[in-house]
């Protein structure tokens, strides 16, 4: 993945994928994803971001449009878009101060 370079079509095409998967994941299990005790299965694509930094909005976007569907109102819709980009962020800065090479 290190030498592959995404063109601005095939990033903005990643991220509708990525959007899409996570909708339909999350609407696939609301029956426990929304609720006082939330189980989100759906946010282990935040791990995408490790690899793909590119996705960090994109992730925190999917779960503003998720929110929309079965959330709590306009709080949650926002709430949840902060912390997607807070944990995806996280995520992807992970990546860039980990060492690549462990060192033996």
């Amino acid at each position: 993945m290190e030498n592959q370079t995404f063109t601005n079509v095939r990033k903005l095409t990643t991220s509708g994928i990525v959007i899409a998967l996570y909708v339909v994941i999350l609407f696939m299990t609301q029956s426990f994803s929304f609720g006082a005790y939330q189980i989100r299965i759906v946010t282990s694509l935040y791990a995408l971001s490790y690899l793909f930094p590119f996705l960090v909005i994109p992730l925190g976007l999917a779960n503003f449009i998720a929110n929309m569907l079965g959330g709590f109102g306009i709080i949650d819709m926002v709430g949840g878009f902060i912390v997607g980009i807070v944990t995806s962020g996280t995520v992807s800065y992970t990546h860039l101060t980990l060492p690549t090479k462990l060192e033996v």
